[in-house]
């Protein structure tokens, strides 16, 4: 690889990091002008991460046997009952993520 190379990826990574760090400024620059966009986006994003995160942990599971799909069945339903009971993504992805790691470090 030769040095220019290097320096493009460098100088075009960091005009794309600071385009996108800059962009929901540019966007909602006025209260009004974003207040609907941001009400929905904090309304739906936080079950949308979960639903990614959920889709992505049952990806590699093999549902042939009972052993190879209840920690993740446990652990999601772990994730469900904390966002349902508390409305707290951040504490609904670690209750789940504890459980799973409590349930593969104890040898279930």
């Amino acid at each position: 690889m030769s040095s220019s190379y290097i320096i493009w990826a460098i100088v075009i990574s960091a005009l794309v990091t600071i385009f996108l760090r800059a962009l929901p400024f540019i966007l909602f620059r006025s209260e009004k002008a974003g207040s609907e966009a941001l009400d929905f986006i904090a309304e739906n994003l936080p079950v949308a991460v979960i639903a990614i995160l959920i889709v992505y942990s049952v990806s590699h599971v093999s549902f042939s046997s009972f052993d190879g799909w209840i920690k993740e069945a446990v652990s999601i339903g772990c994730v469900v009952a904390l966002h349902l009971l508390k409305k707290n993504t951040l504490l609904s992805v670690l209750g789940g993520t504890a459980v799973y790691m409590a349930m593969i470090h104890l040898g279930f």
